[in-house]
């Protein structure tokens, strides 16, 4: 992606993923320390939640596994 490509995305080519990336992971690591393996999985479920529900996608309340995409071949058996 060239300079004309991000010229049309003004405010994109201020954001710094990295940066970002890594202060949301001291403040995960920060708000989790500590925490048990079970309270650890809470908490990134209610996160998930939490997540899905701004982004306006569906997420199953009572769901209690993680949804999993699998990739499979013509035949429907997984690659």
């Amino acid at each position: 992606m060239n300079k004309a490509f991000w010229s049309r995305f003004s405010k994109a080519e201020a954001i710094r993923c990295v940066e970002v990336k890594d202060r949301v992971q001291a403040r995960i690591a920060r708000e989790t320390r500590g925490f048990s393996p079970d309270r650890l999985i809470e908490y990134l479920r209610e996160a998930s939640r939490q997540f899905q529900a701004e982004s306006n996608a569906m997420y199953h309340p009572d769901a209690t596994r993680p949804m999993v995409v699998r990739e499979t071949n013509e035949r429907g058996a997984e690659r």
